[in-house]
């Protein structure tokens, strides 16, 4: 039993690494190639995402299907929010949610959709990142023991739509769970979020070029994906999980519970995944930044705290795991590349803001 726990965390150590790697490279894809190069993205364009009508697909969201008549139970406990709410829900929506390990840290990020919850058929959809699925089906093929439910991957046949004020009629009344209840806090107003599972052959008039979506998400802070969850290290209610709508705390059991419960009824919580802006960055900078790993990059406050981590950016949108009481009533930060991990020689520094107003009006309670 030692050996098995001593290989399974090896793995699952490894399979982190090697999904940290390759969404960074993927995002580097993203900002070096796509049409538009994110750097030119500014209020404007933030302004006009939010003033909706676009939509796109997500190509690096992988599409896991498990069915069978344990499914709603078995992932009952195996997962952050209430899913037995599938079973009362008429319609059933989709719910935000993460999986976490046995100590409490998030090993994905995951929207659970339902495709058919009645008396003869349990059959869902989990909807999370590419480089994450096959470390989600092991563990949950982990502790299958005799529930009676199939899990596959469908990605082949299925994909992530996204919109935001859409019109398109694939995502009519398919809101994302994000943002069901966060909406109202945020300190200017937001389109109608949507996210949907589509057949891939309905999607072939929608625009696949994402990187609108993540510059978007990125700048109201929401994470998304093992490069700001990261697996194995990230704390669930430091992701944001209870503002955006993905924990229950009056569920029942589940995997990994007793570390979130504990800090959310002790309401000790220091840092958060926030919004930030990359002031002044220059190609070249953003090039490094894609390139060296999380131990080369160093946050700190404007009078020289550590401040926290850096976590992803697309252009000059950022997201940062930070000490919220480090900050000042401007949010000032410094990030610094270190030309090894082992000296605090900085290559290059970037200036950085967070968000003071998202900050302010979604975490102020903290």
């Amino acid at each position: 039993m030692a050996v098995a726990k001593h290989c399974y965390t090896a793995f699952t150590r490894r399979a982190a690494a090697l999904a940290t790697c390759n969404t960074r490279r993927w995002l580097t894809t993203c900002q070096n190639h796509r049409s538009g190069l994110p750097l030119t993205l500014d209020d404007s364009t933030f302004e006009r995402l939010n003033a909706g009508g676009f939509a796109t697909t997500l190509a690096e969201r992988s599409i896991l299907k498990i069915q069978g008549k344990d499914t709603i139970e078995y992932l009952q406990g195996m997962t952050t929010n209430d899913l037995l709410s599938l079973q009362s829900d008429s319609p059933p929506t989709a719910i935000f949610t993460m999986f976490l390990n046995a100590p409490g840290r998030v090993l994905a990020d995951a929207i659970i959709v339902p495709e058919q919850v009645d008396d003869t058929s349990q059959s869902l959809f989990i909807d999370c990142h590419q480089d994450v699925a096959n470390m989600l089906v092991k563990h949950l093929k982990r502790f299958k023991l005799r529930s009676k439910f199939t899990l596959e991957e469908v990605s082949d046949r299925y994909s992530v739509a996204v919109g935001l004020s859409s019109e398109l009629p694939l995502l009519s009344n398919r809101l994302d769970p994000r943002f069901a209840t966060i909406t109202p806090s945020y300190p200017f107003p937001l389109p109608t979020v949507q996210r949907a599972v589509v057949a891939k052959e309905d999607t072939a008039d929608i625009s696949d070029d994402n990187v609108l979506y993540h510059y978007w998400r990125s700048r109201i802070g929401l994470g998304e994906g093992p490069l700001d969850y990261i697996p194995q290290k990230a704390l669930p209610l430091e992701s944001n999980l209870e503002e955006f709508n993905g924990v229950a705390y009056f569920k029942g059991c589940y995997l990994g519970q007793e570390l979130t419960a504990r800090t959310h009824f002790t309401g000790t919580l220091r840092k958060r995944i926030v919004p930030v802006q990359l002031l002044g960055m220059d190609s070249s900078q953003a090039s490094l930044l894609a390139e060296v790993g999380s131990d080369r990059l160093e946050l700190r406050t404007s009078d020289g705290k550590r401040a926290g981590t850096f976590l992803s950016h697309v252009g000059t949108a950022g997201l940062a795991l930070v000490r919220l009481q480090h900050l000042d009533d401007q949010g000032s930060l410094m990030l610094h590349v270190l030309e090894d991990e082992n000296k605090d020689n900085p290559i290059t520094s970037i200036q950085m803001q967070a968000d003071m107003a998202i900050i302010n009006s979604l975490y102020k309670s903290n």
